[in-house]
């Protein structure tokens, strides 16, 4: 037997889940991979797991992490076997990537460097049909080199506390951006943020603020010092949103962290 607990890497579209927390008379994606676990190791208890992002219902992952700790962990267990009737047991809706075994005593609160995000816009005159629940149509002109420029000022530590939803349980308001900025492909401006750690619907508000920013005479470190949520904060729709990195503190990344240069590359 194996004192071992295993990591996980998870994809999914959260379409049809009510979150990925576990809540009374719902169905969400933390409830689906436990089922499916229990299943797996035949295991009269259910298996807990803790997730690296507690995404909210309508975001999804191209990559988050997982790890859990079965009673009896065989020597034998073959990671990517495992990985495919897990996939199985969850019915395609949650897809598992990848799994490695990390010691016991892995948490995620101490093995964490920074997650990648990316919102995704739509910007044709009419609505999209193939890619509506994966984008957030916003068919207006944006100013990209505004936007470039108030992106960037939220690079560094700040305190982010005009950024959260009234229901943030987040001790501590103050985070680190790393990298923050619009990338154009064809249709799609694509808002790429990477940072130490998100503030519940912090994203989502730094978007819409930075596009409300951009039409108005006024810079997003206005908002950052103001350090309460001004009224035109606005949360933009959780469709537009991806988690799609994970990066741990021994430089290991998950995901898609394709063109994100390594925080100690970048210069502020």
């Amino acid at each position: 037997m194996v004192d071992s607990k295993i990591l996980c890497s998870i994809e999914y579209t959260g379409e049809g889940f009510s979150g990925f927390q576990l809540q009374p008379n719902r169905l969400t994606i933390q409830g689906l991979i436990e089922n499916s676990l229990q299943v797996f190791f035949r295991s009269k208890e259910r298996i807990p797991i803790n997730v690296c992002s507690r995404t909210d219902a309508g975001v999804r992952a191209k990559c988050n992490l997982i790890v859990f700790k079965p009673k009896l962990l065989d020597d034998a267990l073959e990671l990517d076997n495992m990985c495919r009737s897990l996939s199985f047991l969850c019915k395609n809706k949650v897809s598992f990537l990848s799994a490695t075994l990390v010691p016991s005593d892995f948490k995620f609160k101490d093995s964490i460097r920074g997650k990648l995000y990316r919102y995704y816009i739509f910007r044709r005159s009419t609505p999209p049909t193939f890619q509506k629940c994966l984008v957030y149509h916003y068919p207006h002109h944006v100013d990209e080199d505004r936007l470039n420029s108030e992106a960037n000022k939220l690079c560094g530590t700040h305190d982010f506390r005009a950024f959260r939803s009234r229901y943030c349980s987040s001790l501590s308001t103050v985070k680190t951006i790393y990298l923050a900025r619009f990338v154009s492909a064809g249709n799609l401006l694509i808002f790429e943020i990477a940072g130490s750690g998100f503030l519940h619907k912090m994203v989502r508000m730094i978007v819409g603020t930075l596009i409300e920013v951009s039409k108005r005479n006024m810079s997003i470190e206005e908002i950052l010092t103001s350090n309460y949520r001004l009224p035109f904060v606005k949360c933009l729709p959780a469709t537009g949103l991806c988690l799609e990195g994970i990066e741990l503190k021994d430089g290991t990344r998950f995901g898609d962290w394709d063109g994100v240069p390594r925080r100690d590359t970048l210069i502020w």
